[in-house]
């Protein structure tokens, strides 16, 4: 997996205008990162899959999203993920939902 790649998108608000080409930007590298679309990894008892194509992550990824999450926190919390190949979730993903 490659932990190096960076996000091409903006460093502002992962759900600010315009969204969809920012999005899009930050599905391409997620990804990348875990395997490509459609990517999936076994987790103990389970699975967990990259969606099967950009389209798919903006309508599953975002939506619940804080207004307030930045690129870089979605960044940190995907690069959180990389040892496990996705299958844990860690604080730094926190911050990307309003609680």
């Amino acid at each position: 997996m490659k932990a190096e790649a960076k996000v091409r998108a903006a460093p502002e608000l992962v759900r600010a205008a315009p969204a969809h080409t920012q999005e899009g930007a930050l599905c391409d590298w997620y990804a990348s990162v875990f395997g490509g679309y459609g990517h999936v990894s076994q987790c103990g008892m389970g699975t967990v899959a990259v969606p099967k194509d950009q389209q798919e992550c903006l309508a599953t990824s975002f939506p619940g999203f804080c207004k307030k999450a930045t690129v870089g926190q979605y960044e940190d919390c995907a690069r959180a993920g990389i040892p496990s190949h996705g299958c844990d979730l860690r604080d730094e993903c926190r911050h990307l939902y309003c609680m």
